[in-house]
């Protein structure tokens, strides 16, 4: 082994880090007093409580009585009971596995009228637009009466070319 001069500081140092890293021999025997204390400590509350459960166990009452034998009446009205309960059941759910069908018939009625809706004012549009771009009055033909309602179609087209009359008086002279 080879001797080494070591400044103060260094040496102070590399001490402190050790004494930080590792515990001395008088706080490890502290921490085995602590220990033992502790155990020393749950051992008598344990002691208490194991007298506590027998002081209990003593003190509970007898097994309950047997329960009275029932009758045969008794007995049928109990599985006429159970019966009726399980139809019922059964009769609920078929009841609520209808309504669920019904409603979404519902939905499904809902939704093809508002397709149809879709339809009926897409083709109001487009008679709306063809009847602007010729300037004339609109030709009934021109409708597909089944997907339209004629009067509606020709409403807005009365609206729309009194619009553009309108229009055309708003604009100035030049």
């Amino acid at each position: 082994m080879m001797r080494v001069l070591v400044p103060a500081r260094l040496r102070k140092a590399v001490r402190t880090w050790f004494d930080s890293r590792y515990i001395s021999i008088s706080d490890h025997r502290q921490d085995i007093r602590d220990a033992l204390w502790e155990v020393q400590t749950l051992r008598r509350e344990m002691v208490t409580l194991q007298s506590e459960v027998e002081r209990l166990r003593l003190a509970r009452p007898a097994a309950p009585p047997p329960p009275p034998q029932q009758s045969a009446a008794d007995k049928a009205k109990i599985d006429d009971a159970r019966r009726l309960a399980q139809e019922t059941a059964k009769a609920l759910d078929g009841v609520l596995q209808n309504e669920i069908l019904v409603w979404q018939a519902i939905d499904e009625l809902r939704a093809a009228q508002a397709e149809a809706q879709e339809k009926q004012t897409a083709a109001v549009q487009a008679a709306v637009d063809r009847s602007a771009v010729v300037q004339a009055p609109m030709d009934q033909s021109a409708v597909d009466e089944s997907a339209v309602d004629v009067s509606v179609v020709a409403k807005v087209a009365a609206e729309r070319s009194r619009g553009e009359q309108g229009r055309a008086e708003e604009q100035p002279c030049a």
